[in-house]
């Protein structure tokens, strides 16, 4: 079966697994297997239908739960991937919280390893008085060490690698804040809140558990901030086929 997938033949390799099921009758371990030749394949679709089935079989198996939610995460099946999340979590110990999301192997880790050029900015609306400091004050709290570009501490006022384009738009006026909804409107930029809104963010996640809704919201936001920034320095602004959703 291995030799089939390393050679890109995905076809025998399930032939091999269904030839393990006739000798021993099947179980969760084969049909997750057939996850995993899926996810090889490029497959999610099928990868999510196997792996849920591997669960439905024995749902104290951790390795479909995996399955399920790196598939459901590339297919933007979040629902699909939360049922991962949520399998993993209870049932094998694993904790998918704030301090894991933010530790050096993760949020500090990606800053770090792929964002940590001279060239590179963090950008977001209001991202000076909210989301930078958010960030670095909650990774204090649980002792996690500052990736640098939150890291401020003798840093010059023209050496913070910061970007915000609500002070951008403000042009030197403190009176006034405006929303990323206004200025998108006032730029002629397509809402980024034609959904939900950062306070409807908790019930969403937490009585809805639509995690595919947040984040749908969380990208048009971001694309948004892109948009407003670009109009900012009077530049064209991006077209849909040169936005990439991961």
């Amino acid at each position: 079966m291995d030799y089939h997938l390393l050679t890109g033949d995905p076809v025998r390799a399930y032939r091999a697994v269904d030839r393990l099921d006739e000798y021993t009758g099947g179980d969760a371990a084969l049909t997750n297997l057939r996850a995993g030749i899926a996810l090889h394949a490029g497959d999610n679709a099928r990868s999510i239908r196997y792996a849920r089935q591997a669960i439905s079989q024995d749902a104290d198996y951790e390795d479909p739960y995996w399955h399920l939610m790196v598939a459901g995460s590339r297919a933007a099946d979040y629902k699909a991937a939360m049922q991962g999340v949520r399998g993993l979590e209870p049932r094998f110990g694993y904790e998918f919280s704030e301090v894991e999301l933010m530790k050096k192997e993760e949020f500090g880790g990606l800053l770090e390893t792929h964002f940590n050029k001279p060239k590179h900015l963090l950008c977001a609306h209001n991202g000076k008085e909210f989301d930078f400091p958010y960030l670095a004050r909650r990774m204090i709290v649980h002792g996690i060490p500052l990736p640098s570009k939150l890291s401020l501490f003798g840093k010059k006022p023209w050496e913070v690698p910061h970007l915000d384009t609500m002070e951008l738009w403000k042009f030197g006026d403190f009176k006034h804040y405006t929303s990323l909804k206004l200025l998108a409107h006032v730029l002629g930029i397509p809402s980024p809140k034609e959904d939900i809104d950062g306070s409807m963010v908790r019930d969403v996640y937490y009585e809805e558990n639509d995690l595919e809704r947040i984040v749908k919201y969380c990208e048009r936001d971001v694309v948004t901030v892109a948009q407003v920034f670009l109009r900012l320095r009077n530049e064209g602004l991006l077209t849909e086929d040169q936005i990439v959703h991961v």
